[in-house]
């Protein structure tokens, strides 16, 4: 199908029910509006009752799950197609975020063997909030890496708000 000649490289195949999915904003308006020529903001005032999707930006009619898995399915193959067009550029940024990364993942590594060995226990309670929280679903927040047993368990709540307090 997409190495036929006259295939649509703007269109990527879903995989659920093999209908062609639009990945051109003009596609999702409505009917309506593509035949009136509006096609642009004036289309989109249009739609200020509906949605916005956070992945693509568009307004999403009917099924938000269904066209959220569209959208990160779409994201996914165009990845995949440029990764595979590109092999030196991604090896090159894979090297640089392994490079970026490593403090982090050693730390990490080194609290996950003190907390199996026993070394490190996780309290019952977020440090932020104080809210009552199961071990498992506590996370351990690193503020400083070459330290990887200084941690500051957190809820999933309070650990993202301290990553969005610091970016």
């Amino acid at each position: 199908m997409w190495g036929a000649e006259g295939a649509s490289h703007d269109r990527i195949p879903d995989s659920r029910c093999m209908a062609v999915l639009p990945l051109r904003w003009h596609e999702i308006l409505p009917a309506d509006a593509r035949a009136a020529g509006e096609i642009g903001a004036a289309s989109m005032k249009a739609l200020p009752h509906l949605p916005k999707c956070g992945l693509c930006n568009f307004h999403v009619r009917g099924n938000w799950e269904e066209h959220r898995q569209a959208c990160l399915a779409i994201r996914r193959e165009r990845s995949r197609i440029w990764r595979r067009n590109n092999p030196e550029k991604w090896a090159a940024a894979q090297r640089r975020a392994r490079r970026v990364q490593r403090p982090r993942y050693l730390a990490n590594k080194k609290l996950q063997w003190a907390i199996s060995t026993g070394k490190i226990t996780k309290p019952d309670c977020c440090e932020n909030c104080k809210t009552v929280t199961p071990p498992r679903r506590l996370q351990g927040h690193h503020e400083d890496y070459t330290k990887p047993l200084e941690v500051i368990w957190l809820c999933d709540s309070c650990h993202k708000a301290r990553h969005r307090a610091t970016a």
